[in-house]
C-alpha cells in the first residue's frame, strides 16, 4: 500500500466509511481484498460496549443469507474488538433517499421487501441446540440497509440485536438502543420485544422511502404527502406501523409476502436498478484513472514541445528579419559637427536663408554616406584618393543650388 496508510493489526486502513454510537466502520485492505471493518472507537472503553461488539461478531458470523451482510471474522487488536465484513459496493438507503428525494413506489417496495426477507431469516435463526433464538434487530433504519449497484439489498449492523428467547439480556443503560423515530412503541417503553418490533421499523422505512420523510403519526398514509402511491402500499405501510402490535403483520415474512404483489405489478426491481445508475453512478475502474493521467501527461508534453518549437521558429524568423532589415535600411547620415568637430566651423546666425554649414573646400560633389543595399565585397584594390571617388548614383545625389561661386546642397530637397 501507499506510504502513510494507517495500520490496524494486519489490515491497511484506507479510509473511514462512517461512524456512529461507539464504533466506526473502516475501509481496509486485507492481502489484496477490500473489506469493511467495524471497530470500537479508541476512546470508548466501556466494558458493556466491548461486550456488545463481541456479541455482534459472534452473532453475525452465524448469519448467512443474501439479504444480510456477511461477517467474515471477529476478534481483538490491541484489546480493541473488531468485526470484519464484506464490502457492499453501493450506498445506504438513507443516502439514496437524500440523493433522489424519494424513491419510485416500485423501487421503495422492492427495497423494503428484501429487507423484510433478511429480517425474516434473522427472526428464525436457531441456536446450536436447534431451538429458535428469537432474534430482534432493534435498529432497522435506512442507514442500516445497504443497496448494491446491481440492486441487492443487505441488512447490516447487528450490534444491539437481542436474543430474547436465549438470554435475559437487557438494554445497556445510556447506550444505543435504536434510532429515535424508528423505534416501536414497546421499544420506547422498554416492554418485552418480539419480531413485530422490527416490522414497525420496516413500516417507517417504507414510509420514508416513498415520501422522503418520516411519518408525523402512526395513522398518516404516504399518499397524503405524495402522489402516485398505490392503495396497496398505503395499506401495508399503515398496518406495519400500528401502535398495537397485534394489528401489525405477524412477522417480517408476512410483510414481505404482502409486498410481493406490489413489486411484481410495478416492476420494482427494474425501477431500482434503473435508478441506481443515477443515484449511485459507478466509479471509474482502476485502469481508467491511470490511462487518463498518462494521456494528460502525454498531451501536456506535446503542448510544451509545440510551444517550444513555436518559440524557436519565432526567434529564428526574428533574427533573419532583423538581419535583412539592417542590410536594407540606410544608416543615418553623419554630420560634420558630430563626426569631426574641427573639420567644419560653425557660422553665426543671420537673416539670410543660407545653411549653417560651410562650403566644402573642394569643387568635387559631395558623396552620399548611405551604403548600397548589397553587402560590401572585400576590397581587391587599395581605395582611391578622396578626390577620385566615383560619384554615387543619381538617386543618392543632393540637388545643388547656385550661390555665388559655390555649390551648396539644398537642405529642403527630399
Amino acid at each position: 500500500m501507499s506510504k502513510g496508510v494507517a495500520r490496524f493489526g494486519r489490515f491497511d486502513v484506507l479510509a473511514r466509511i462512517g461512524a456512529g454510537g461507539a464504533g466506526e466502520v473502516l475501509l481496509v485492505d486485507d492481502g489484496g481484498r477490500r473489506l469493511a471493518l467495524k471497530r470500537l472507537l479508541p476512546h470508548f472503553d466501556a466494558a458493556d460496549a466491548a461486550s456488545l461488539f463481541e456479541r455482534e461478531g459472534a452473532l453475525a458470523a452465524r448469519l448467512v443469507h443474501p439479504n444480510v451482510v456477511q461477517v467474515l471474522e471477529h476478534g481483538h487488536v490491541g484489546g480493541v474488538p473488531y468485526v470484519l465484513m464484506e464490502l457492499v459496493d453501493g450506498k445506504s438507503l438513507h443516502a439514496l433517499v437524500r440523493a433522489a428525494g424519494r424513491l419510485p413506489a416500485g423501487a421503495a417496495a422492492f427495497v423494503v421487501r428484501e429487507a423484510c426477507r433478511g429480517l425474516a431469516y434473522l427472526h428464525g435463526v436457531t441456536g446450536d441446540d436447534g431451538r429458535p433464538l428469537a432474534l430482534v434487530h432493534r435498529d432497522v433504519s435506512p442507514a442500516n440497509l445497504l443497496v448494491a449497484r446491481g440492486g441487492a439489498v443487505k441488512l447490516c449492523d447487528f450490534g444491539i440485536a437481542k436474543a430474547t428467547a436465549a438470554t435475559g439480556t437487557r438494554t445497556v443503560p445510556g447506550f444505543v438502543k435504536g434510532k429515535r423515530g424508528y423505534r416501536s412503541p414497546e421499544q420506547e417503553s422498554r416492554a418485552p420485544l418480539d419480531a413485530r418490533s422490527d416490522v414497525y421499523a420496516a413500516g417507517v422505512v417504507l414510509f420514508e422511502a416513498l415520501t422522503g420523510g418520516r411519518p408525523g403519526d402512526d395513522d398518516e398514509r404516504p399518499s397524503q404527502r405524495v402522489d402516485g402511491v398505490p392503495a396497496a402500499l398505503d395499506e401495508i405501510c399503515v398496518r406495519a406501523r400500528a401502535r398495537d402490535r397485534a394489528a401489525r403483520f405477524a412477522g417480517a415474512a408476512e410483510m414481505a409476502a404482502a409486498l410481493d404483489a406490489v413489486v411484481a405489478e410495478l416492476q420494482g426491481d427494474a425501477q431500482l436498478r434503473a435508478g441506481m445508475t443515477r443515484w449511485c453512478p459507478a466509479p471509474p475502474t482502476a485502469a481508467e484513472p491511470t490511462r487518463t493521467r498518462t494521456l494528460a501527461r502525454l498531451d501536456g508534453g506535446r503542448r510544451w514541445l509545440v510551444a517550444a518549437a513555436i518559440v524557436v521558429v519565432a526567434v529564428a524568423l526574428g533574427a533573419v528579419a532583423l538581419t535583412f532589415h539592417r542590410r536594407a535600411d540606410p544608416a543615418p547620415p553623419t554630420s560634420a559637427p558630430t563626426s569631426a568637430p574641427t573639420s567644419a566651423p560653425t557660422t553665426s546666425a543671420s537673416t539670410t536663408p543660407a545653411p549653417t554649414t560651410s562650403a566644402p573646400t573642394t569643387s568635387a560633389p559631395l558623396t552620399a554616406t548611405i551604403p548600397p543595399p548589397a553587402p560590401p565585397a572585400p576590397p581587391a584594390l587599395p581605395s582611391p584618393a578622396p578626390s577620385q571617388h566615383a560619384p554615387p548614383p543619381a538617386k543618392h545625389r543632393h540637388r545643388a543650388t547656385r550661390r555665388g561661386s559655390d555649390y551648396m546642397p539644398d537642405p529642403f530637397h527630399r
